[in-house]
């Protein structure tokens, strides 16, 4: 008879490869939804323009300033703006869509 393992599969600390679901819900919409994907194409001439006084636009700025004017959260019920939010991803996201 076989030996049956006690071990448990490693527990998965990621969603799709975010650091959890609300901050990959987030960045899904903004990748994929095209206004909002329009959106945040602009933020690379706001950088270069120096709309927020020479330093680059941040998605906590980005969301302040524009998302909660669109909607509280995405269509999933994702608030723009949350403690779960993983900000230095959704920065960097930010600068690779831009």
């Amino acid at each position: 008879m076989g030996k049956v393992s006690t071990q448990h599969a490693p527990e998965e600390t990621t969603y799709n490869g975010w650091k959890n679901r609300a901050t990959w819900n987030v960045a899904m919409w903004l990748g994929s939804d095209e206004k909002l994907y329009r959106m945040v194409t602009q933020i690379k001439q706001w950088n270069e323009v120096g709309v927020y006084h020479g330093e680059e636009v941040t998605y906590r700025d980005f969301a302040t300033n524009y998302l909660v004017y669109t909607s509280a959260g995405t269509p999933d019920g994702v608030a723009w703006l949350n403690d779960t939010l993983d900000y230095e991803a959704l920065d960097e996201l930010l600068k690779e869509l831009g």
